[in-house]
């Protein structure tokens, strides 16, 4: 009964939020006006520069559905490939700085190597693709379901742009669906296309009809039908490409980028110099900041190239004001190696995680560093669902002070973990239920207008004036 309301639910959920991700209809009709030829590619570049060995050998060798190459739709999907290796080249080329922490979420998730090849076809590895029906990214997220997982959208940021926060997003939807669909693979990924109340409604049918429910003899629509295929022919492909006579790009098997955290926002041209990057790197790595400034309100978070993350904090420590954060060694700044749990996947992308304001401008020259409360600190029952940046965000502190206090290394937490909660607020009563777990009441705080501080220059927040509410100036007739 509790599983059927599970399913129940997770139903009504996708549907309200239109769950189902857009895709390319049929590859053979690739969107190629989305995809441009890497120029200028750094000297370090994924697809140059193979120190650690070719990360498709390894893929190749932990796929689990390449047995599936006799069926007539996979063998039509090998086919196209193979007729159009120059779109397998440009894809992966694009790809290549984030296939690597793709497939080592996928590892750490115990998930199949198979959904690192899910963005060839659904965007071509490109960050911000958009389709005929306004999805998004590499995942092609349309913005309901991105509402629904609180992917954060704004004038500023598109969090469907942002390969590690949409990533990890994908992941973890691709975890629900194959608990949904009672582990069948097949199915999963095909509700990732369809959506799960489509698919769902093809099994039962076929149940009433005392027909298999094998996603084979599903009644889905014709795009639905080749998905599935479109992912075991890639990983046909990718395990023996040379049985198809497919050349691969090779793409270094280690991380190419970090990930740093930032004091407030900060122009991505100031960062390219302080890194000693070109722009285009910078925008490549952070595709998500629409405006070319990261947003004001967070995630205060770039992507730098892994050699060099060090050249970027050194020049950040010798301006005037700091960029980068003071980070204690037990809370360092989380690499493409440092990852967290499935709780903690859906916060991360949602960039929820508002990071202190670490100064005021009273003239446009001088900052005035906030003198710092002192920090007390509560204890929290974590609980499923939770994770640091969405306890951060209950809590109105920050990841990072969380991470320090409780001498966490990154961001996996533990359901009923018990961590401490630094809090500056004045009060901060809680009632401890039955369950070990608190529910906290946050003082009331009165706060004065803030003035939000870029790298380059001040952005004060817009003030609305009220109307005044409109007189009654009707005229009533004298006796």
């Amino acid at each position: 009964m509790l599983k059927t309301l599970n399913k129940t639910l997770f139903l009504i959920f996708a549907l309200l939020s239109l769950t189902g991700c857009s895709t390319i209809a049929y590859i053979g009709h690739t969107t190629e006006r989305h995809y441009s030829e890497a120029q200028n590619l750094p000297a370090d570049y994924p697809t140059k520069y193979l120190p650690d060995g070719n990360i498709w050998d390894e893929i190749g060798r932990n796929l689990k559905f390449a047995d599936n190459i006799d069926l007539p739709y996979v063998r039509d999907q090998i086919r196209w490939f193979q007729k159009h290796q120059d779109f397998l080249n440009r894809t992966i080329e694009r790809g290549a700085p984030f296939i690597y922490y793709i497939y080592q979420e996928t590892k750490r998730r115990h998930l199949p190597a198979e959904l690192v090849l899910v963005p060839i076809f659904e965007s071509g590895y490109s960050a911000c693709s958009r389709s005929y029906a306004s999805a998004v990214g590499f995942w092609q997220f349309m913005p309901k379901t991105a509402k629904g997982f609180h992917l954060k959208i704004n004038r500023w940021y598109d969090g469907r742009c942002d390969p590690v926060a949409s990533t990890n997003i994908a992941l973890t939807y691709f975890t629900q669906l194959h608990a949904f669909f009672d582990n069948d693979w097949f199915s999963a990924i095909a509700a990732y296309n369809a959506g799960p109340g489509r698919i769902q409604k093809a099994i039962l049918k076929n149940q009433r009809l005392g027909k298999s429910t094998n996603f084979w003899d599903l009644d889905v629509k014709d795009q639905t039908l080749v998905y599935v295929p479109k992912l075991l022919a890639l990983a046909a492909i990718i395990r023996t490409p040379e049985r198809y006579g497919v050349k691969l790009l090779s793409v270094n098997d280690g991380p190419y980028f970090e990930q740093v955290e930032i004091t407030s926002q900060i122009d991505l041209r100031r960062a390219a110099k302080l890194a000693e990057v070109d722009l285009d790197t910078i925008k490549r790595l952070n595709p998500a900041f629409k405006r070319g400034v990261t947003d004001p309100d967070g995630p205060h978070v770039l992507l730098i190239p892994k050699s060099k993350v060090a050249i970027f904090k050194a020049n950040a420590e010798g301006t005037p004001r700091p960029i980068t954060k003071e980070i204690t060694p037990a809370a360092k700044t989380v690499s493409t190696e440092s990852t967290a749990t499935d709780e903690t996947i859906i916060d991360k992308s949602t960039s929820v995680a508002k990071s202190r304001k670490t100064g005021v401008t009273t003239k446009p020259t001088i900052n005035v560093q906030k003198p710092i409360a002192a920090v007390n600190t509560i204890p929290y029952k974590t609980a499923n669902g939770d994770s640091i940046f969405r306890i951060a965000q209950r809590f109105h502190t920050t990841p990072g002070k969380i991470k320090a206090v409780n001498n966490l290394k990154g961001n996996s937490i533990k359901i009923g973990q018990v961590l401490q909660i630094p809090t500056t607020t004045k009060t901060t009563t809680s009632t401890i239920k039955k369950n070990g777990t608190r529910s906290v009441k946050k003082a009331k705080v009165t706060a004065t207008p803030k003035t939000k501080v870029t790298a380059h220059r001040t952005v004060r927040p817009k003030t609305t004036v009220k109307k005044p509410a409109k007189q009654n100036t009707r005229r009533v007739k004298k006796n």
